[in-house]
């Protein structure tokens, strides 16, 4: 009876050291899969992190490259975080990125490295019912390691812009957090382009209604009130642009941007969306 004992005594052992190994293994396994939960500017200046901010099924790492280029992260940090994600990937995301890298750095001009950093909304964005334009999206964002990302929140946003009347105009929006933490909307920015030859666009219009929004306290909401104007040139077209930053209550900085659809003023004044 003594040696049956001992011989159970050791197949639990067996079966208990299995299950602890086993469920070691997994943890270490999740916790590689699992993304940052923290991105502050802090760690993006040191190269261990990046903030992307997607509204479909673009890549997030690729998103998060290009984002912190355009917002001014220096590039070192940038290619750190490229060469601490490689040490681990070497996935399509990772050859996207060191691609994204090498040209940037090799681009001379302001324009042409804008010009590497495609814009995510090219074409014009937005649904028009009557005579308003409505952008309606939802930008979701993420903190992205060197081993993958974690969603994070989500802000849904509209803008309207209404022609009223020949050379006529108004605009408003809303902003909500519809997932994760509260944010501090601290920069929006509306403006109207004229869609000048050779890709020379110029703003002729700058919505004040947008930065009277902005909010510098931790919020889940803020409106764009309604502002009117009267502007533009016979035979021209023009569009408007909507780019917001807001700070969540973890330190993060999440940037993004649209180029609308464009509208048209006729030689006779007739003004309407194309």
């Amino acid at each position: 009876m003594g040696n049956e004992k001992l011989i159970r005594r050791n197949i639990i052992a067996a079966i208990v050291s299995l299950i602890l190994i086993v469920g070691l293994g997994g943890a270490a396994q999740a916790a590689e899969l699992e993304g940052p939960q923290t991105c502050t500017k802090v760690e993006v200046n040191a190269g261990l992190c990046v903030v992307a901010a997607v509204t479909g099924d673009e890549d997030p790492v690729v998103a998060g490259v290009i984002q912190s280029l355009k917002s001014g992260v220096d590039p070192t940090a940038v290619d750190r975080f490229i060469q601490l994600r490689g040490n681990k990937k070497a996935d399509k995301s990772q050859q996207e990125i060191h691609k994204i890298s090498q040209a940037f750095k090799a681009a001379k001009t302001a324009k042409e490295k804008d010009a590497v950093l495609t814009p995510m909304n090219a074409g014009g964005v937005g649904t028009v019912y009557g005579s308003t334009l409505y952008m309606n999206d939802t930008v979701t964002y993420l903190y992205c390691g060197s081993g993958s990302c974690s969603m994070i929140g989500k802000v849904a946003v509209e803008y309207r812009m209404g022609i009223t009347g020949n050379l006529s105009f108004t605009l408003s929006g809303d902003l909500n957090v519809t997932y994760g933490p509260s944010v501090q909307f601290k920069d929006l920015n509306c403006y109207t382009y004229y869609d000048g030859p050779f890709n020379i666009d110029s703003v002729v219009k700058t919505w004040n209604n947008c930065n009277s929004a902005e909010k510098y306290n931790f919020s889940t909401f803020t409106q764009i009130w309604s502002e009117n104007w009267s502007g533009g040139t016979l035979g021209e077209v023009y569009y408007p642009t909507y780019t917001l930053r807001f700070v969540n209550a973890g330190g993060a900085e999440i940037y993004f941007g649209w180029d609308a659809r464009e509208y048209k003023i006729d030689s006779s004044g007739w003004t309407h969306w194309t």
